[in-house]
C-alpha cells in the first residue's frame, strides 16, 4: 500500500511537509529527491519517505535516473 493510498488528509498532509522540506533546502540551493519504501511485516504494511537534499545541479540530472511520480 503506498501513503498516497491512505486517504486524501494523509497525502496532503505529507505533500505540505515535503514543500517546507524543499523550499528549507532551496535557500541552500538544493533540491530535494523524495523517494518512497513500501515493507511488509508480519501482514503490516510500512511505508517510509526518504528526504535527500542534492545540489541544484545534480538534482536536475535526477529525472534521468529515477522515475518520476506524476502528479494526480
Amino acid at each position: 500500500m503506498s501513503l498516497v493510498l491512505y486517504g486524501r488528509s494523509g497525502e496532503a498532509d505529507s505533500q505540505n511537509f515535503m514543500k517546507c522540506l524543499m523550499k528549507m533546502h532551496a535557500k541552500d540551493n538544493k533540491g530535494v529527491l523524495f523517494y518512497e519504501t513500501i515493507c511488509s511485516f508480519r501482514e503490516q504494511r510500512h511505508t517510509y519517505i526518504e528526504a535527500v537534499p542534492l545540489p541544484f545541479e545534480e538534482f536536475q540530472d535526477a529525472p534521468a535516473y529515477f522515475r518520476v511520480r506524476s502528479p494526480h
